[in-house]
């Protein structure tokens, strides 16, 4: 019977009368794997001679969440002119002991860091590879006021 509102009558089923929508939610794991953090060991901000000894820590032992973190590390000025050797690490330690997950590195400052950037502030750089390139990025920086009284005769320029 034809009509409107509550008086409408059809000859069959309509499509909203026959399909019952349905919704499929899967929850998807959520990748837990992250990368060790790395710190330093900083007892000092002054650096007074051209060699540096400095103390890397893994802050946890690497497991089935931690994975391990390669960095390359360095001191610059602040115009990102290089002033150390670079010191090139793989964190990869599984020592529950945190004292064990110290690493120790003595960098040696160029002749040039003396020279040119004496009593200004520098920065030790710490750097980790970008996947699938040849390409570093600044993971951490820490900054250091650099007063080196006398400069070393043999050192390179």
């Amino acid at each position: 019977m034809s009509g409107s509102g509550s008086r409408y009558v059809h000859g069959g089923a309509s499509l909203q009368e026959v399909v019952v929508p349905l919704l499929k939610i899967v929850k998807k794991k959520v990748d837990t794997l992250r990368l060790v953090d790395i710190d330093l060991i900083k007892t000092f901000d002054r650096i007074t001679t051209n060699i540096v000894a400095v103390s890397f820590w893994q802050q946890e032992a690497i497991g089935d969440r931690v994975q391990p973190r390669q960095i390359r590390a360095a001191f610059f000025a602040e115009d990102s002119t290089l002033l150390s050797d670079q010191f090139l690490y793989l964190f990869d330690s599984t020592e529950t002991a945190e004292r064990l997950r110290e690493t120790k590195h003595r960098f040696q400052l160029t002749q040039k860091a003396g020279i040119f950037y004496n009593n200004q502030s520098i920065i030790l750089r710490l750097e980790e590879p970008i996947d699938g390139t040849s390409q570093w990025k600044t993971y951490r920086t820490f900054n250091f006021l650099l007063t080196i009284a006398f400069t070393n005769d043999f050192d390179n320029f």
